[in-house]
């Protein structure tokens, strides 16, 4: 197992328990529903962004962002989080104290590198159904697994409510997706209002070498394929695959000298943004442009009117804002 998706395991999906979201319940579904890699699962669940400095991260998407910061817990390693809530998705910053981490720590070497996205968790029914879902189309994986922290402001070590699944021999060269059951029967508390009107995340963005291939290896997962679309804000070309409630969009860069080509030479494949959704999004720009000081012009992007967050005002993901058609 990579290094990876042994800290996926570990501390991938801390900051729900620690800000206090508990999983949707995960009742008992039919045979055919729980069949397939998420079952019944909702499907996109969070989002990691590494960061070099928490608090710093913490001050520019609550400052700059507008989106509400909660405080998280510690791990072992060094790892510390942060996330922002939405009413069911959430954003994990995540990030580690060098001195206390393993000599060939990856979060260590890649944070010397850059700052932005680095995985996904996918809501699945069951993790055990999804580990024999994935061994049953000849993926090996490592999980179901649990992992415990310790929750800012406190020194009592917690046993996490969840299990993750991770593929080790996986779709891309550096695979960002990993799945995750939450226990049943835990109350859920009310997301926070944000200044930005955010909603949720409904598209997580994740940049492959070659699209057609990325496109299969999603499906032997058995997630299936959607739309094909053009991001001309990253000079690129995508395909959707359809995860519970959300999508992921695989991007290829179209020109050698855009965005997404300039990105994927420096850093390889994987979690470069997201669509989050908001439910003004007049407002979510008037903020963005009162605190940067930049324009901001709307477009008609494929889930709504939107503005587009380059990765210099979000620690090093693209950002995509939204508004539904017709609300």
């Amino acid at each position: 197992m990579s290094a990876s998706h042994k800290w996926f395991f570990a501390f991938g999906v801390a900051a729900i328990i620690v800000v206090g979201l508990a999983a949707a319940p995960q009742g008992t579904r039919d045979a055919a529903q729980t069949s397939s890699v998420l079952g019944a699962g909702r499907g996109i669940d969070h989002v990691i962004v590494i960061v070099r400095d928490l608090e710093a991260a913490a001050r520019i998407y609550t400052e700059v962002l507008g989106f509400t910061v909660r405080g998280g817990g510690s791990f072992p390693g060094g790892l510390r989080n942060r996330a922002v809530r939405f009413s069911s998705t959430y954003l994990e910053f995540m990030s580690v104290e060098p001195s206390q981490a393993p000599p060939d720590d990856e979060l260590v070497r890649l944070l010397k590198e850059r700052e932005g996205g680095y995985g996904l968790g996918l809501s699945v029914t069951s993790a055990q159904q999804t580990a024999d879902a994935l061994r049953s189309r000849n993926f090996d994986v490592t999980g179901p697994a649990g992992s415990s922290f310790t929750p800012e402001g406190s020194k009592d070590v917690q046993t996490a409510l969840w299990q993750t699944v991770a593929i080790t021999k996986p779709v891309l060269p550096f695979e960002p997706i990993f799945f995750i059951q939450y226990a049943t029967g835990e109350a859920r508390s009310s997301p926070p209002e944000h200044q930005n009107t955010a909603v949720d995340v409904h598209s997580v963005w994740i940049a492959a070498k070659d699209l057609e291939t990325a496109t299969r290896g999603y499906g032997a997962l058995g997630l299936r394929p959607g739309r094909k679309l053009r991001i001309p804000q990253l000079a690129a070309k995508g395909r959707e695959i359809t995860v519970g409630q959300g999508v992921i969009l695989l991007l290829q860069a179209t020109d050698t000298k855009g965005p997404l080509a300039s990105y994927v030479a420096l850093h390889g494949e994987g979690v470069i943004g997201m669509s989050i959704e908001v439910r003004d999004l007049q407002i979510a720009r008037s903020l963005l442009r009162s605190s940067t000081k930049e324009e901001f012009n709307p477009y008609k992007g494929p889930y709504g009117k939107s503005i587009f967050v380059p990765p210099v005002f979000a620690h090093g993901v693209w950002i995509e804002l939204f508004q539904k058609r017709g609300v």
